[in-house]
């Protein structure tokens, strides 16, 4: 079965118009039964757009996450061939899911204000009676960031993971996430930089992918007074025990996409990659990452 996937970390990229409108500087591709492959396709099974923007606030988080995922459909478009029309699919309507963040009406206001903005229409699951109705019914679904354990904790809470799966996996909506959305679409948020707040009663997470990402990677400061674990350390903790997968250390600029059995490094930044009892290497946009798809 084909799959198109893309996660991303951006921090960076080109200026978003002064109304805070991803709309008035880039045009959003229009989602109908014309637009040439786009990742919301219905053959493609997984569309994961992974963005955050680290220590800046929520507002121009959503703005950031809106504008990225914009240029994502953008990059889709562009680079694979014009599929049978007949798979596509229109998406009017995305399903947010604000579970890491405390207050969930004001976070809903943020992603309802700036995907509006974008054409969308925005239901928070929080509002729903029924949560997992809401997951069966969605067209997309947008995981916001915030504390990696909460979200996940409130996913299992809600019976949620399953049905996410299988939405995602098997009837292939666009799967949108920042930050701690990153985390949980991944084999298990052990690697997450979270504080356990709460505890889930597993750190296995959605399994979307077959490794683990650790968002916002910090590289070692030699001049730095700090005494504890360096980032880098953490991650080889982690690569001591048995069985434990690759992790891909994102910086801020960079996204993955992954498109069928392709993946591939975008952004301005290089990324990380830690593979158990080697040592980690560096890598360039553009470069292929399909290896970690077929573990």
């Amino acid at each position: 079965m084909n799959r198109s996937t893309v996660w991303g970390y951006i921090r960076t990229g080109p200026p978003i118009s002064q109304d805070n409108s991803c709309l008035s500087t880039y045009n959003t591709p229009e989602l109908n039964r014309d637009t040439p492959a786009i990742l919301l396709l219905q053959h493609i099974f997984a569309a994961a757009f992974i963005a955050h923007i680290n220590s800046i606030t929520d507002d121009d988080e959503a703005t950031a996450a809106c504008f990225q995922l914009n240029t994502a459909w953008r990059r889709v478009s562009g680079a694979l061939p014009r599929p049978d029309t007949k798979v596509f699919r229109q998406v009017k309507r995305v399903l947010f899911i604000p579970y890491a963040l405390h207050d969930r009406d004001a976070y809903a206001r943020i992603a309802r204000q700036k995907f509006e903005s974008l054409g969308y229409a925005l239901d928070s699951i929080h509002e729903a009676a029924d949560p997992v109705d809401s997951v069966l019914k969605s067209e997309a679904i947008f995981i916001g960031g915030g504390n990696t354990f909460r979200l996940l904790k409130a996913l299992y809470d809600n019976n949620l993971i399953p049905v996410i799966r299988k939405k995602v996996i098997e009837d292939g909506i666009p799967y949108i996430g920042s930050s701690a959305g990153t985390n949980v679409a991944t084999i298990s948020i052990n690697t997450t930089n979270d504080m356990p707040i709460v505890y889930p009663p597993s750190v296995e997470a959605l399994q979307l992918v077959k490794f683990n990402i650790n968002p916002h990677y910090l590289d070692t400061d030699v001049n730095s007074k700090h005494m504890g674990e360096t980032r880098e350390q953490r991650i080889r903790q982690y690569h001591e025990e048995p069985d434990t997968p690759p992790v891909l250390a994102l910086r801020e600029g960079c996204m993955l996409l992954v498109e069928g059995n392709k993946a591939t490094l975008l952004g301005i930044t290089k990324a990380r990659l830690f593979l158990r009892g080697k040592s980690p290497t560096e890598h360039e946009p553009d470069e292929d990452f399909s290896f970690l798809l077929n573990q």
